[in-house]
């Protein structure tokens, strides 16, 4: 929905005035009038390493931002706060001077639930206009915004990594953001003038006091992103976003960060955090935790399974299963494979997600192949490896289960709730191409719940391409990296054994002599250099004899087999 600010004439004072007053005004014109206003969680991002930020609740009316305060959380017990669709009526007596809204318990309060809409459900694409407010007086450095208009502008829409640059490639060009336009506004970036008091002020304040100016100017937009002195008081966080709203609040010093304004506005379409084993932030395959680099450049890569399912991007690639009414296959391809060869490879899933076909309580877990290659070329974290993400519903925080390479195995352990173990196998690649290079078109993986279902690795027959991995210094050949949770301390290798035991004790011996087509430099040893060189190469380039280095080298998956 576009936001058009309507003209109103502003004749006096500074906003918090000027707010105050027409509250006030109003109240005194009906002392039993009411207002209605909608309710948003903001979310607080913090660097890796800081103390989380507690949750805030707002409700916004035409005029301004209110803060909520008291006993929120039982107030809205058993409504979905994270929609950012629900109303509230307020009588104007519980409005407070400051402009807060005092909430006390469901039973005393004046304040009712008037709304309850819910938009869920719907793909989230097409074009969304962006208008960066920077709120800033150059006249004085602590109040500055080190940013002119001419930076911002390139940095959230202009150069190669930014809000704009990571929806456009990782939504395939199905989502689009762009500046906004209006009286003042210059290519989506418009200069407003902060309060006196700016130093110090509650970041909410600021942007109340900023939107005022606004008033008048005709802007369209969609979302605002508020970029304002570092010294405004951000309570502890380095920046905050609506859920499914509108607004973004950024301090100067982070206002250039892709990072940042990638998440704060995923958190306005409705994503929550996205957390790995004790860290709600630590998930390093996707935009919604806080480990991508804290700079301009970031990182070229993506969002994680369970944040891709909400979006809806690729929604033809979606794969829903009940593991424990039937055993699951499915072949994983990467997002840049579904963007290029979409058609080519309709049966293929980039998503897979397990329910529980009883519990229907119980979270969901996510799978997808974090494939390095093409949008997601840049992947922080567990690049290459088959990724199981558990998200309750679609706004919820998500958290990584595990990371599976070829041969490993996840045991979800009561992962419905309900006892049961969860087994999901990554049983090795399927080869095939995408561009101009030989690659390993997709992960394939089995799932079912042991005593209940059974699948195992022999339903994909010879199509699998054997790619043994080194295992951690920490761990056992074939674990996950993730093996201190009760849940991650079970993964075994299974590529080459489909049983549940770990065949006899041996060694493996590289082929001697071997080197593929290209010549003698490209021998095992070369293989072993990266890991994606078995995968993009190790079973493409037979040579003279008919060997690849897939059935040759020890570290391909290959070579021989001595039991010591």
């Amino acid at each position: 929905m576009k936001l058009s600010i309507p003209f109103l004439l502003v004749i006096c004072g500074t906003f918090s005035q000027i707010s105050a007053k027409s509250s006030s005004r109003r109240r005194e014109q009906d002392a039993n009038g009411s207002m209605q206003c909608n309710v948003k969680r903001i979310n607080g991002m913090v660097r890796p390493g800081q103390a989380a930020v507690p949750t805030q609740y707002i409700c916004h009316d035409t005029e301004q931002i209110y803060n909520l305060s008291g006993d929120v959380k039982s107030f809205f017990e058993g409504e979905d706060t994270k929609s950012g669709n629900i109303e509230i009526n307020v009588p104007y007596s519980a409005i407070e001077p400051d402009g807060n809204i005092a909430i006390t318990n469901n039973e005393v309060s004046p304040i009712n639930v008037t709304n309850r809409r819910k938009l869920y459900g719907t793909s989230i694409t097409g074009k969304r206009k962006v208008l960066v407010v920077r709120v800033s007086n150059d006249n004085i450095l602590r109040e500055k915004v080190e940013q002119d208009e001419k930076k911002l502008y390139w940095d959230v829409f202009g150069d190669e990594n930014n809000l704009k640059k990571v929806y456009k490639r990782c939504s395939g060009n199905k989502l689009k953001f762009v500046p906004a336009t209006g009286y003042l506004v210059n290519r989506g970036v418009i200069t407003v003038s902060p309060p006196q008091s700016v130093c110090g002020m509650n970041f909410k304040s600021v942007s109340n006091h900023a939107k005022a100016q606004l008033v008048g100017l005709n802007i369209d937009t969609d979302h605002f992103m508020y970029i304002m002195p570092d010294c405004a008081d951000f309570e502890g966080a380095e920046a905050w976003g609506e859920m499914n709203g509108t607004d973004t609040w950024i301090p100067s010093r982070n206002g250039s960060v892709a990072l940042v304004q990638v998440h704060e506005v995923g958190h306005n379409l409705g994503l929550g955090h996205s957390g790995a084993e004790y860290d709600d932030y630590g998930d390093k395959t996707c935009f919604m935790g806080a480990q991508v680099p804290w700079d301009d450049k970031g990182a070229k890569m993506c969002f994680n399974a369970g944040k891709l399912w909400s979006l809806g991007w690729y929604s033809k690639h979606h794969g829903s299963f009940k593991p424990d009414k039937y055993g699951v296959k499915a072949n994983l391809i990467g997002i840049g494979e579904a963007q290029t060869r979409g058609g080519a490879v309709v049966k293929e899933k980039v998503i897979v997600k397990l329910s529980s076909s009883i519990n229907k309580n119980a979270s969901h877990l996510y799978l997808r192949y974090n494939n390095g290659k093409g949008p997601n070329q840049g992947v922080v974290g567990d690049k290459n490896k088959v990724v199981i993400t558990q998200q309750y519903s679609r706004s919820s925080d998500s958290h990584i289960k595990a990371a599976l390479g070829p041969g490993e195995t996840y045991y979800g352990t009561n992962w419905d709730a309900r006892g049961n173990t969860l087994v999901v196998k990554h049983c090795g690649f399927t080869k095939g191409s995408w561009g101009d290079s030989p690659r390993l078109a997709s992960a394939n993986i089995v799932a079912y719940v042991q005593g209940e279902t059974s699948k195992n690795c022999s339903v994909f027959g010879n199509a699998l391409v054997s790619n043994a991995i080194k295992a951690p210094d920490d761990s056992f050949p074939g674990t996950s990296s993730r093996d201190s949770d009760s849940d991650y301390n079970r993964h075994k290798s299974s590529v080459y054994d489909d049983s549940e035991t770990a065949s006899e004790p041996g060694s493996c011996v590289d082929i001697p002599g071997f080197y593929d087509a290209y010549g003698s430099d490209y021998n095992c040893a070369w293989y072993e250099q990266e890991e994606f060189l078995c995968t993009s190469s190790g079973s493409d380039v037979p040579n003279v004899n008919g060997l690849t280095a897939a059935n040759a080298c020890c570290t391909c998956g290959g070579g021989q087999y001595i039991v010591t």
